[in-house]
Protein backbone atom coordinates (compact mmCIF):
# COMPACT_ATOMS: atom_id res chain seq x y z
CA UNK A 1 0.00 0.00 0.00
CA UNK A 2 1.24 3.39 -1.40
CA UNK A 3 2.03 6.40 1.14
CA UNK A 4 -0.54 8.28 -0.91
CA UNK A 5 -3.39 5.66 -0.47
CA UNK A 6 -2.42 5.39 2.68
CA UNK A 7 -3.38 9.20 2.88
CA UNK A 8 -6.44 9.26 0.76
CA UNK A 9 -7.72 6.49 3.10
CA UNK A 10 -7.09 8.14 6.41
CA UNK A 11 -8.61 11.46 4.91
CA UNK A 12 -11.73 9.94 3.88
CA UNK A 13 -12.17 7.95 7.33
CA UNK A 14 -11.84 11.16 9.00
CA UNK A 15 -14.01 13.53 6.72
CA UNK A 16 -16.72 10.40 7.40
CA UNK A 17 -16.33 10.57 10.93
CA UNK A 18 -16.84 14.49 11.49
CA UNK A 19 -20.26 14.35 9.25
CA UNK A 20 -21.47 11.08 11.20
CA UNK A 21 -20.85 13.09 14.38
CA UNK A 22 -22.04 16.98 12.79
CA UNK A 23 -25.25 18.17 13.34
CA UNK A 24 -27.71 17.20 10.26
CA UNK A 25 -29.60 19.65 9.09
CA UNK A 26 -32.63 19.73 10.98
CA UNK A 27 -30.62 20.37 14.31
CA UNK A 28 -29.05 23.37 12.36
CA UNK A 29 -33.00 24.56 12.45
CA UNK A 30 -33.82 23.78 15.67
CA UNK A 31 -30.92 25.92 17.28
CA UNK A 32 -31.33 29.00 15.65
CA UNK A 33 -32.51 31.67 17.18
CA UNK A 34 -34.16 34.40 14.74
CA UNK A 35 -34.79 32.67 10.79
CA UNK A 36 -35.68 35.37 8.47
CA UNK A 37 -36.14 35.33 4.80
CA UNK A 38 -38.69 36.19 2.15
CA UNK A 39 -42.23 35.94 2.13
CA UNK A 40 -44.79 35.38 -0.13
CA UNK A 41 -48.74 35.60 0.11
CA UNK A 42 -51.87 35.26 -1.34
CA UNK A 43 -55.58 35.15 -0.44
CA UNK A 44 -59.72 36.38 -0.59
CA UNK A 45 -60.87 39.73 0.92
CA UNK A 46 -64.11 38.84 2.57
CA UNK A 47 -66.08 42.60 3.62
CA UNK A 48 -68.68 42.25 5.32
CA UNK A 49 -71.08 45.64 4.38
CA UNK A 50 -73.91 46.94 6.63
CA UNK A 51 -76.41 45.23 4.72
CA UNK A 52 -78.46 47.52 3.93
CA UNK A 53 -75.89 49.66 2.19
CA UNK A 54 -74.78 47.07 -0.28
CA UNK A 55 -76.25 44.56 -2.50
CA UNK A 56 -74.31 40.92 -1.28
CA UNK A 57 -70.92 41.57 -0.01
CA UNK A 58 -67.17 42.77 -0.72
CA UNK A 59 -65.32 39.94 -2.23
CA UNK A 60 -61.74 40.35 -3.82
CA UNK A 61 -58.42 39.08 -3.47
CA UNK A 62 -54.89 40.13 -2.86
CA UNK A 63 -51.20 39.17 -3.47
CA UNK A 64 -48.19 40.28 -0.96
CA UNK A 65 -44.31 40.20 -0.32
CA UNK A 66 -41.87 41.12 1.59
CA UNK A 67 -39.88 39.17 4.47
CA UNK A 68 -40.97 37.61 7.63
CA UNK A 69 -39.00 36.29 10.80
CA UNK A 70 -39.19 33.72 13.47
CA UNK A 71 -37.97 34.61 17.18
CA UNK A 72 -37.39 31.23 18.85
CA UNK A 73 -37.67 31.33 22.24
CA UNK A 74 -37.64 27.27 23.01
CA UNK A 75 -37.93 24.69 20.47
CA UNK A 76 -41.38 24.34 20.92
CA UNK A 77 -42.11 28.57 21.05
CA UNK A 78 -41.61 31.48 18.85
CA UNK A 79 -42.91 34.55 17.69
CA UNK A 80 -43.72 35.52 14.01
CA UNK A 81 -43.29 39.34 12.59
CA UNK A 82 -42.51 40.91 9.49
CA UNK A 83 -43.32 43.47 6.91
CA UNK A 84 -45.26 42.60 3.96
CA UNK A 85 -46.35 45.25 1.01
CA UNK A 86 -50.04 43.58 -0.61
CA UNK A 87 -51.80 44.44 -3.35
CA UNK A 88 -55.45 44.30 -3.04
CA UNK A 89 -58.69 44.74 -5.21
CA UNK A 90 -62.23 44.32 -3.49
CA UNK A 91 -65.42 45.47 -5.29
CA UNK A 92 -69.15 46.12 -4.23
CA UNK A 93 -72.35 47.43 -5.15
CA UNK A 94 -74.60 50.09 -3.38
CA UNK A 95 -78.18 48.86 -2.56
CA UNK A 96 -81.46 50.14 -4.53
CA UNK A 97 -82.22 51.89 -1.81
CA UNK A 98 -79.08 54.10 -1.18
CA UNK A 99 -78.47 56.69 -4.32
CA UNK A 100 -75.18 57.47 -3.33
CA UNK A 101 -73.51 60.48 -5.16
CA UNK A 102 -70.39 62.68 -5.02
CA UNK A 103 -69.00 65.56 -6.70
CA UNK A 104 -65.44 64.90 -8.25
CA UNK A 105 -62.26 67.59 -10.05
CA UNK A 106 -60.68 65.38 -12.15
CA UNK A 107 -59.51 62.44 -10.24
CA UNK A 108 -60.17 63.98 -7.30
CA UNK A 109 -62.98 62.75 -4.95
CA UNK A 110 -64.57 66.11 -3.40
CA UNK A 111 -65.00 65.48 0.69
CA UNK A 112 -67.58 67.62 2.53
CA UNK A 113 -64.60 69.81 4.12
CA UNK A 114 -62.97 70.39 0.62
CA UNK A 115 -63.30 73.81 -0.95
CA UNK A 116 -62.73 72.99 -4.20
CA UNK A 117 -64.80 73.52 -7.48
CA UNK A 118 -67.14 70.93 -9.07
CA UNK A 119 -66.45 69.70 -12.47
CA UNK A 120 -68.86 67.00 -12.39
CA UNK A 121 -71.17 64.89 -9.92
CA UNK A 122 -71.37 60.84 -9.85
CA UNK A 123 -74.15 58.62 -8.94
CA UNK A 124 -72.21 55.33 -8.20
CA UNK A 125 -73.38 51.96 -8.86
CA UNK A 126 -70.34 49.82 -8.13
CA UNK A 127 -67.01 50.81 -6.86
CA UNK A 128 -63.48 48.52 -7.35
CA UNK A 129 -60.87 49.30 -4.25
CA UNK A 130 -57.56 49.16 -5.40
CA UNK A 131 -54.76 49.62 -2.36
CA UNK A 132 -51.76 49.24 -1.04
CA UNK A 133 -51.15 48.69 2.49
CA UNK A 134 -47.98 46.92 4.58
CA UNK A 135 -48.97 44.87 5.94
CA UNK A 136 -47.19 44.10 9.94
CA UNK A 137 -47.93 40.80 11.61
CA UNK A 138 -47.55 40.06 15.12
CA UNK A 139 -48.44 36.08 15.80
CA UNK A 140 -47.35 33.98 18.74
CA UNK A 141 -45.95 30.39 17.40
CA UNK A 142 -46.49 26.90 18.68
CA UNK A 143 -44.63 23.93 16.75
CA UNK A 144 -43.72 20.26 16.94
CA UNK A 145 -39.76 19.38 17.62
CA UNK A 146 -38.23 18.24 14.03
CA UNK A 147 -40.03 14.80 12.29
CA UNK A 148 -37.04 14.02 9.98
CA UNK A 149 -36.88 17.40 7.99
CA UNK A 150 -40.07 18.39 9.02
CA UNK A 151 -42.00 19.83 11.66
CA UNK A 152 -45.54 21.37 12.20
CA UNK A 153 -47.08 24.70 13.76
CA UNK A 154 -50.08 26.54 14.66
CA UNK A 155 -49.90 30.71 14.85
CA UNK A 156 -52.67 32.70 16.49
CA UNK A 157 -52.34 36.80 16.92
CA UNK A 158 -53.03 39.71 15.17
CA UNK A 159 -52.82 40.95 11.44
CA UNK A 160 -52.88 45.14 11.24
CA UNK A 161 -52.73 46.71 7.42
CA UNK A 162 -51.76 50.12 7.28
CA UNK A 163 -52.99 51.66 3.90
CA UNK A 164 -50.13 53.43 1.81
CA UNK A 165 -52.39 54.12 -1.23
CA UNK A 166 -55.61 53.66 -2.70
CA UNK A 167 -57.67 54.20 -5.57
CA UNK A 168 -61.09 53.53 -6.62
CA UNK A 169 -62.75 52.86 -10.21
CA UNK A 170 -66.13 53.44 -10.18
CA UNK A 171 -69.12 52.92 -12.50
CA UNK A 172 -72.54 54.59 -12.79
CA UNK A 173 -74.15 57.51 -14.46
CA UNK A 174 -72.14 61.01 -14.48
CA UNK A 175 -72.69 64.35 -15.40
CA UNK A 176 -70.27 66.91 -15.97
CA UNK A 177 -70.38 70.52 -16.46
CA UNK A 178 -72.68 71.89 -19.00
CA UNK A 179 -73.41 68.38 -20.52
CA UNK A 180 -75.86 65.08 -20.29
CA UNK A 181 -75.76 62.19 -17.91
CA UNK A 182 -73.93 59.47 -19.31
CA UNK A 183 -73.34 55.70 -18.14
CA UNK A 184 -69.53 54.91 -17.94
CA UNK A 185 -66.33 54.59 -15.44
CA UNK A 186 -64.33 56.99 -13.78
CA UNK A 187 -60.92 55.50 -13.21
CA UNK A 188 -58.32 55.87 -11.05
CA UNK A 189 -59.87 58.38 -9.12
CA UNK A 190 -58.55 59.85 -5.67
CA UNK A 191 -60.86 58.81 -2.78
CA UNK A 192 -58.79 60.86 0.57
CA UNK A 193 -59.33 59.42 3.20
CA UNK A 194 -61.89 57.52 2.59
CA UNK A 195 -60.53 54.18 3.94
CA UNK A 196 -58.92 54.25 7.43
CA UNK A 197 -55.34 54.37 7.71
CA UNK A 198 -55.15 51.36 10.09
CA UNK A 199 -57.24 47.64 9.54
CA UNK A 200 -56.62 45.41 12.37
CA UNK A 201 -58.07 41.64 12.06
CA UNK A 202 -57.17 38.85 14.58
CA UNK A 203 -56.74 34.64 13.35
CA UNK A 204 -54.98 32.07 13.41
CA UNK A 205 -52.75 29.98 10.72
CA UNK A 206 -51.37 26.29 10.31
CA UNK A 207 -48.32 25.41 8.80
CA UNK A 208 -45.71 23.07 8.44
CA UNK A 209 -41.86 23.86 7.99
CA UNK A 210 -39.43 21.89 5.81
CA UNK A 211 -35.73 21.74 6.00
CA UNK A 212 -34.38 21.33 2.89
CA UNK A 213 -30.88 22.21 2.68
CA UNK A 214 -28.77 22.94 5.96
CA UNK A 215 -29.94 25.41 8.01
CA UNK A 216 -32.79 26.69 5.12
CA UNK A 217 -36.27 25.78 5.19
CA UNK A 218 -39.32 26.69 3.43
CA UNK A 219 -42.73 27.32 5.52
CA UNK A 220 -46.24 26.75 3.94
CA UNK A 221 -49.24 27.79 5.88
CA UNK A 222 -52.64 28.80 5.62
CA UNK A 223 -54.94 31.06 7.97
CA UNK A 224 -58.15 32.28 8.70
CA UNK A 225 -58.21 36.43 10.02
CA UNK A 226 -61.36 38.05 11.57
CA UNK A 227 -61.37 41.79 10.88
CA UNK A 228 -62.77 43.57 13.86
CA UNK A 229 -61.50 46.89 12.88
CA UNK A 230 -63.93 49.29 10.83
CA UNK A 231 -62.34 49.99 7.25
CA UNK A 232 -64.03 53.02 6.37
CA UNK A 233 -63.67 56.65 7.91
CA UNK A 234 -66.54 57.61 9.73
CA UNK A 235 -67.83 53.71 10.05
CA UNK A 236 -71.66 54.72 8.51
CA UNK A 237 -72.25 58.01 10.87
CA UNK A 238 -73.80 61.22 9.18
CA UNK A 239 -72.39 64.67 8.13
CA UNK A 240 -68.83 63.91 9.07
CA UNK A 241 -66.25 66.12 7.54
CA UNK A 242 -64.38 64.03 5.78
CA UNK A 243 -67.24 62.01 3.64
CA UNK A 244 -67.56 62.23 0.37
CA UNK A 245 -70.79 59.92 -0.94
CA UNK A 246 -73.71 61.62 0.19
CA UNK A 247 -77.46 61.10 -0.15
CA UNK A 248 -79.53 63.93 -1.76
CA UNK A 249 -83.54 64.13 -0.81
CA UNK A 250 -84.94 67.61 -2.43
CA UNK A 251 -81.83 68.99 -2.56
CA UNK A 252 -80.72 68.51 0.79
CA UNK A 253 -77.56 66.16 0.71
CA UNK A 254 -76.74 63.94 3.55
CA UNK A 255 -73.11 62.90 3.93
CA UNK A 256 -72.40 59.16 4.78
CA UNK A 257 -69.40 56.46 4.88
CA UNK A 258 -69.93 52.89 4.24
CA UNK A 259 -70.09 50.67 7.33
CA UNK A 260 -67.78 47.45 7.25
CA UNK A 261 -64.97 45.34 8.32
CA UNK A 262 -63.10 42.91 6.65
CA UNK A 263 -61.57 39.39 7.43
CA UNK A 264 -59.03 37.47 5.38
CA UNK A 265 -58.18 34.11 4.04
CA UNK A 266 -54.84 33.85 3.54
CA UNK A 267 -51.67 31.40 2.24
CA UNK A 268 -48.33 32.35 2.77
CA UNK A 269 -45.08 30.82 1.88
CA UNK A 270 -41.71 32.27 3.67
CA UNK A 271 -37.97 30.63 2.38
CA UNK A 272 -36.14 31.18 5.70
CA UNK A 273 -32.80 31.09 6.61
Amino acid sequence: MTFRTILLTGSLLIAQQAISQGPKPAENVENKKIQAGLAFSSGMLLTNFETSQVNGSGVGGFFGLGFGANFNLTNNLGVYTGLEFHFERFRFSPSDNFNFKYDYNDKEIIRKKDDTQVLGVMSLRERRQNVVAANIPLMLMFRTNMIGYFRYFGKFGLRNSILLRQRVNDTGVFTEVNALPQNGKLEGMRATNDMFFLRTSAGLSVGTEWNFASSTSLSIEGGFYYGFSPIFNGNGKDDRNMSSLYLENDGARTYRSFKANQSVVEIKAVLLF
